[in-house]
């Protein structure tokens, strides 16, 4: 469409912005607008000026268990906001535990009685991205060795950490990810779970854990090792010895650990040892992706 260029004072001149085009981008007076010069032309946009607005929501939280109120903060978090404000009327050290353990690169402040604000702080550098996918793997590693040798709280909870704030990454577009990315990253998270609820409930059980279960808990690691071997060489061929191996653990050795493991640890190891196998799945996806973007490059 054409427009006519207005003279103004002092030498300068305008030009009127369509009007359907003002409402389709929800625009008002004095709100910004990016005007680059390419060759000649004028690009006239919002998209990059709105992608670093910071993103705001209100929530509702009535719940007073930690699981429900940490579960919509970090999904609040995971989805890009960088102001997140709520009414809660319970325990404020709760939410501040919350933040400081889950919510990398944010900070919480109590507005007035019963109202907080978090709110993003200092965004850790994104050239880390790669280097926090990796240390997933070394984590996930550290926690089925010591899954007999020492509490697993702080591991976990750094798991977590890293997970959430891998996940909001992807969401703000600040890196290029494909959608078996995130669901390696929670499979992976989920695994570390696992190993942490199946340790708090041979503390709270009193199970005995002999050697023989341990020496098959060390298999788990080892499966541990493979996908973490897998991903740095970005080499596929290491997942045929996973399959072997839970072949061998799944169908040869089932009836006999069966035999020697309490029921409880039995169905941990079971549920480890396939949630383990099936990430292998999302992680062939990921080197597949990685391998099609150097084919693309060169």
């Amino acid at each position: 469409m054409r427009r006519k260029i207005i003279k103004q004072g002092l030498g300068g001149y305008t030009v009127s912005l369509p009007i359907s085009w003002v409402r389709e981008q929800g625009l008002k007076a004095r709100d910004d607008i990016l005007i680059e010069e390419q060759k000649g032309n004028l690009i006239i946009s919002v998209s990059e000026i709105r992608q670093n607005e910071p993103k705001k929501i209100k929530l509702e939280i009535g719940d007073t268990r930690e699981s429900a109120i940490r579960t919509l903060i970090v999904n609040a978090y995971r989805a890009g906001f960088d102001h997140i404000t709520f009414h809660f009327l319970g325990s404020e050290k709760k939410i501040f535990t919350i933040v400081e353990t889950f919510l990398l690169g944010f900070d919480c402040h109590v507005q007035e009685k019963g109202i907080f604000l978090i709110s993003s702080v200092a965004e850790p550098s994104i050239d880390n991205f790669e280097v926090m996918i990796q240390r997933q793997f070394y984590i996930l590693a550290t926690i089925l060795k010591e899954v007999f040798e020492k509490p697993l709280e702080r591991e976990v909870h750094r798991m977590q950490r890293y997970d959430n704030f891998l996940k909001r990454g992807i969401t703000k577009k600040r890196f290029s990810a494909s959608p078996q990315l995130w669901q390696l990253l929670s499979m992976l998270n989920q695994v570390g779970r696992i190993v942490y609820h199946f340790q708090r409930t041979v503390k709270k059980e009193k199970l005995a854990i002999d050697k023989q279960t341990k020496e098959i808990f060390l298999e788990l690691y080892n499966m541990c090792i493979l996908l973490q071997t897998a991903y740095l060489k970005k080499d596929t061929s290491q997942l045929y010895q996973l399959d072997e191996l839970d072949q061998k653990m799944h169908y040869q050795e089932e009836i006999k650990i069966s035999k020697s493991m309490h029921p409880i640890t039995f169905a941990y190891f079971k549920m480890i040892s396939r949630m383990i196998y099936t990430t292998a799945s999302p992680l062939i996806g990921v080197l597949h992706q990685r391998m099609l973007e150097v084919n693309k490059s060169t």
